[in-house]
């Protein structure tokens, strides 16, 4: 999970499958409540990170990542063919990769408290003078930066299932 997230505010990753979990399993179905487990596909990921100044003059950094994917497997009962069952996916892996991403972002601010993300690089490229300032102190501002994450996946393509198999019963007690 962390090494992912590291990957994706890294700019590297390059490709990879991921499941996430859609709506609440009804045992049945349900037409306004999709349930079920979809495995995403990564085709283009693409990370941008800006370093911002917070209202109190500390450095932040705002890290914005776009994935495009798209479905390879489907359980459950979703039906792909409806738009919005594609947006809770959406939406589901979105969170998925924050969470990757805010666990990478703990791992090296809280456990490591080390610079593994190159943040530090990032302020560089942004702020010659405000990193020359900092730079000394660099290792004891970057446990405490602020990060603000925002991920939006897309998905455009859906594979060649669209719609859920019927469940049938065979009349047996």
């Amino acid at each position: 999970v962390e090494t992912r997230g590291l990957l994706w505010l890294r700019g590297e990753l390059r490709g990879g499958v991921f499941n996430v979990r859609v709506g609440e399993p009804t045992g049945g179905g349900s037409e306004n409540k999709p349930a079920g487990v979809a495995a995403v596909e990564i085709i283009r990921a693409k990370t941008k990170l800006q370093p911002a100044f917070t209202p109190e003059g500390n450095i932040k950094i705002n890290a914005t990542l776009e994935c495009v994917g798209k479905i390879d497997e489907a359980m459950g009962f979703l039906d792909l063919s409806r738009p919005d069952v594609i947006h809770a996916i959406e939406k589901a892996a979105a969170e998925v990769i924050r969470e990757e991403v805010i666990a990478a972002l703990n791992k090296g601010q809280k456990e490591l408290q080390t610079d593994v993300l190159g943040f530090g690089e990032v302020v560089r490229r942004w702020d010659k003078d405000y990193w020359r300032e900092h730079r000394a102190e660099w290792d004891t501002i970057f446990p405490y930066l602020e990060a603000e994450i925002r991920v939006n996946v897309k998905i455009r393509y859906t594979g060649l299932v669209s719609r859920p198999l019927p469940v049938t019963t065979s009349g047996q007690e």
